[in-house]
């Protein structure tokens, strides 16, 4: 993304069951990253996502690190996330959480503008950075 902005080969395949040694084949499978008029824009396909207890970590996890990529290219906005989810779903056991979940968007919009993102979830990222940063320094030091 760096050397090639326009580059269409940007896409990262997170699915390799074997080398992960799983017995299921992983959620995630994959992300494209493309850079639309300056901005880095991300594209992520999941097999199966838990629509409930699981989409809203999976996207906060993902911004952050197309907002790390974005930041290692160069590449000082972000643009569009969009989240394909081929199995979204839910388990019975939280259909209750996710009948309140629904009623809300009869109330709001449901589209979230990336500065809103930010401002919601601006504390907790921080939080995240921060034990992210401690982490691996223990990890640096077990090496060492």
């Amino acid at each position: 993304l760096r050397e090639d902005p326009g580059t269409r080969q940007a896409t990262l395949h997170v699915a390799n069951q074997e080398a992960a040694r799983l017995n299921h084949p992983p959620c995630l499978q994959l992300i494209h990253y493309t850079v639309k008029d300056g901005k880095l824009n991300t594209d992520v396909v999941f097999r199966s996502n838990d629509g409930v207890k699981a989409v809203a970590m999976n996207i906060f996890a993902l911004i952050e690190l197309s907002r790390m990529i974005a930041r290692e290219a160069g590449i000082n906005e972000l643009g569009s996330y969009t989240h394909h989810a081929l199995s979204f779903h839910a388990y019975s056991r939280d259909w209750k959480a996710l009948e309140g979940y629904c009623k809300s968007f009869d109330d709001r919009d449901c589209t979230i503008d990336y500065e809103d993102y930010l401002e919601a979830y601006q504390d907790y990222a921080d939080e995240c950075r921060e034990k992210s940063i401690e982490l691996k320094k223990a990890q640096d030091k077990k090496r060492h």
